[in-house]
């Protein structure tokens, strides 16, 4: 009999296109989430088997799991429900990987990597366009003969779901993230800005948190990482407004004014947006006399390249492609996978930038 794979989070906007995806591939897919009558009619539509349960119950999770072979969690907030779907992963010794692009997921996956090893499970975050196109990318930037330091930078976004944009608010605390010295630490939200050339000459960015804070040491040796967005009129807007979040967020009037905010929001990007939709990502590997090394990344929108990259991801996985414990995309598939997903294509080396140093923060 072939692999069982639960989609947990069917029927979300990425959750349902990549359970289609699996289906098309040949895999035996089981749909699944905490609403049961939206699976119940999702199932009798595509003609699937179904699972109803709150992952927040990882007694249930675990039993819903006792049968499957791999989990691919797609429900967010991942802050609330990647862990205890891990766990019910590791005590019913299910393969696990999700959609997630929240840094504090993967700090929670590879603290549970012993635990997950020990069983015998593998936990692979981020199997999809967050973390396969940033991590691949750095991992190639890292070959760079003398690189001490990574960057990587991502052009301005396109239209973005209700669940992406849910998942941007509940990170906003005030803070960014970088890596210095092999370790994690926590700078002022708009304090570093630098310039990136997307392909249409210099543009301004500031540094964000992208999970590769994380991970980025683990699958490229390099011990100091920065991640960078390019700013557009939305992202210019909201870094002051980030400034303040961090006394507030807690606060209730914040939280449903945050809450309603999310509502309004439209569940899905228009086809149309999406179908004009591009990424470019900026590798730059810097060396201790502060030489430059630039990659740049073309890819899909990031829908249409998340829902490529996790089909090839578990179609690797079918293949007998797995390691015990926890693991990224460039270590258990190599540097160069997201170049054979289908949806990227790269341009390297770039010319050494002049500007250099040349930014400030």
């Amino acid at each position: 009999m072939s692999a069982r794979i639960l989609v947990y989070g069917a029927t979300g906007f990425s959750g349902l296109a990549l359970a289609d995806r699996l289906v098309r591939d040949g895999h035996q897919v089981m749909l699944a989430g905490r609403n049961a009558a939206k699976l119940a009619a999702l199932g009798q539509e595509r003609r699937l088997e179904t699972r109803a349960f709150a992952v927040e119950n990882v007694a249930a999770a675990t039993a819903a799991l006792a049968d499957i072979d791999l989990v691919y969690h797609c429900a967010g907030n991942f802050q609330v429900t990647a862990r205890p779907m891990m766990l019910a992963a590791i005590a019913s010794r299910t393969d696990y990987m999700d959609l997630s692009g929240e840094w504090p997921t993967f700090a929670e996956a590879m603290a549970l990597g012993d635990k997950a090893a020990a069983a015998g499970v593998m936990l692979f975050p981020g199997a999809g366009f967050a973390i396969a196109g940033t991590d691949c990318l750095l991992a190639l930037a890292a070959r760079v003969p003398g690189t001490v330091r990574l960057r990587i930078a991502c052009s301005s976004p396109h239209r973005i779901s209700r669940g992406s944009f849910r998942t941007m608010m509940n990170l906003s605390d005030g803070d960014i993230r970088v890596r210095r010295g092999g370790e994690v630490v926590a700078v002022p939200v708009g304090s570093l800005i630098r310039e990136f050339d997307f392909g249409r000459g210099y543009s301004e960015t500031q540094a964000v948190t992208f999970p590769d804070i994380v991970t980025g040491e683990f699958s490229t040796g390099i011990g100091d990482i920065e991640a960078y967005f390019e700013c557009n009129r939305i992202v210019g807007m909201a870094w002051p407004v980030a400034r303040w979040v961090k006394p507030v967020r807690d606060v209730p009037l914040y939280r449903a004014a945050v809450a309603g905010a999310v509502a309004l929001w439209p569940e899905t990007p228009p086809p149309e947006v999406l179908a004009k939709a591009s990424y470019v990502l900026v590798a730059e590997s810097v060396d201790r006399w502060r030489r430059i090394t630039a990659h740049r990344l073309r890819t899909l929108d990031g829908y249409g390249s998340t829902t490529i990259i996790a089909g090839a991801i578990a179609a690797r996985w079918a293949a007998g492609t797995r390691v015990a414990g926890f693991t990224t995309p460039s270590r258990l598939l190599g540097a160069e996978f997201i170049l054979t997903a289908g949806c990227a294509t790269l341009e390297t080396p770039l010319p050494a930038a002049t500007m250099g140093e040349a930014a400030h923060g």
